[in-house]
């Protein structure tokens, strides 16, 4: 019940699309709609903690380096993954 709940906030469902499907499919609808949406939020979430613009300005701010240093991670960074093309 909670699924169909945020699902219909969610999304904009036409009736239309859902008389295609098998009787027996229509009810997992919501509740496989919303653990989709959950798994793809989630992956996001993942792929920016693990994202190198996001952790290194973080690790070099928490190891206390003065900020001037931090504007020199985008060059060396943006150089450094080409560095296997050179090779």
């Amino acid at each position: 019940m909670a699924f169909k709940r945020i699902f219909t906030f969610l999304v904009d469902d036409d009736d239309a699309d859902v008389q295609s499907l098998k009787s027996d499919a229509r009810p997992q609808i919501a509740r496989n709609g919303v653990r989709q949406m959950v798994a793809q939020a989630l992956q996001s979430m993942g792929d920016q903690v693990v994202n190198a613009k996001t952790v290194l300005p973080w690790l070099v701010t928490a190891l206390g380096v003065p900020g001037a240093f931090v504007a020199f991670l985008v060059p060396i960074r943006e150089s450094g993954s080409m560095l296997p093309q050179a090779a």
